[in-house]
């Protein structure tokens, strides 16, 4: 295989592994991996406001009517709810964000 292959990473075109770690966290969504969905969301085509109707409904909690601009308000509500919801709430969160992507197929993201 060609050195400058762009199909694989550099790890795996010169057979690097990273060696297995502990797992420390089992009952908890660390900052990072809320911070990671969220980004991660938004570059599947996810907006403020389709993330907030999906975190409300999660939390049984009323979105903020005041707040009706994408960027900074919605986002802002969307991280606050995000960052300082219960770890589980979190979860029950990224599987209704998963569960919507499958249902409504690719181009989902761009009707919410």
């Amino acid at each position: 295989m060609a050195i400058d292959s762009p199909k694989k990473s550099f790890s795996k075109r010169y057979g690097y592994r990273s060696q297995p770690k502990e797992i420390t966290v089992w009952e908890d969504a660390p900052e990072s991996l809320r911070h990671f969905v969220l980004d991660t969301a938004v570059e599947m085509g996810y907006g403020p406001h389709a993330l907030r109707d999906a975190i409300c409904s999660v939390i049984h909690t009323r979105p903020d009517p005041g707040n009706w601009s994408e960027y900074p308000n919605v986002w802002g509500e969307v991280e606050g709810l995000v960052y300082n919801c219960e770890w589980i709430k979190f979860y029950d969160f990224l599987e209704k964000v998963i569960m919507e992507c499958q249902h409504a197929g690719p181009m989902m993201v761009f009707t919410m």
